[in-house]
């Protein structure tokens, strides 16, 4: 079976270096995914850690997306969480001057050995935030996205949106979900905004693989 939807989750915070909040989670070969956007003008903010149920989160390589001078987003992932109700807390290296944004998206018959792929990350200024990530059929893409605006954003085809938090001072924050491909575009729609991006396959359970292949 190709990895499939959980649950989702999000909460936002402003001027705060840490946010907290519950996601629930069920099923088996389980794999949580976190996004973090927030703003990053004036003192470089990054993301000192993540957990759920207390349980550290990995950052891939790619994970990150900062333009350099305004806005940031973050993709880190967990294998095997813990099922039932648990919190996801997120701690930054300093606290923000707008908005702290966090998303969690939970998933099942992900490979719990290599849960996911190669993280793809972008930047620009544009009214099209984008990036493609190198998936395969069966698999699921998440996307991070964070944005100088305080108005909302469409998600694009085939993307299914998870969570979006609006600002109220600096910096707005969505993400999403689409089924794995060996090219997926992960792409919103807004206004004119600085914003970054990152996109995160999470790999089939090898057991599903193997069973289809003796089919």
């Amino acid at each position: 079976m190709p990895v499939a939807f959980d649950a989702a989750s999000s909460a936002i915070t402003t001027l705060a270096s840490s946010l907290t909040f519950s996601h629930t989670v069920t099923g088996s070969n389980l794999a949580l995914g976190v996004g973090v956007e927030f703003g990053d003008t004036g003192l470089v903010r990054t993301v000192s850690s993540i957990t759920y149920n207390a349980v550290n989160l990995t950052k891939p390589a790619g994970g990150t997306s900062y333009n350099g001078t305004s806005i940031r987003s973050e993709l880190w992932y967990l294998a095997n969480p813990a099922s039932g109700a648990n919190n996801v807390v997120i701690t930054l290296s300093a606290s923000v001057d707008g908005e702290l944004i966090g998303g969690a998206v939970s998933m099942t018959g992900v490979d719990q050995a290599t849960p996911v792929g190669t993280a793809a990350n972008a930047t620009g200024q544009s009214t099209t935030p984008t990036v493609t990530v190198t998936s395969a059929v069966d698999e699921m893409v998440m996307d991070s996205v964070a944005y100088n605006l305080a108005t909302g954003a469409t998600p694009g085809a085939g993307q299914t949106e998870r969570w979006e938090r609006l600002a109220s001072l600096t910096n707005s924050g969505v993400g999403s979900t689409e089924a794995g491909a060996a090219s997926v575009v992960m792409d919103w729609t807004t206004l004119l905004s600085d914003w970054a991006t990152v996109g995160l396959p999470f790999n089939e359970a090898v057991d599903t693989l193997f069973a289809q292949s003796v089919l």
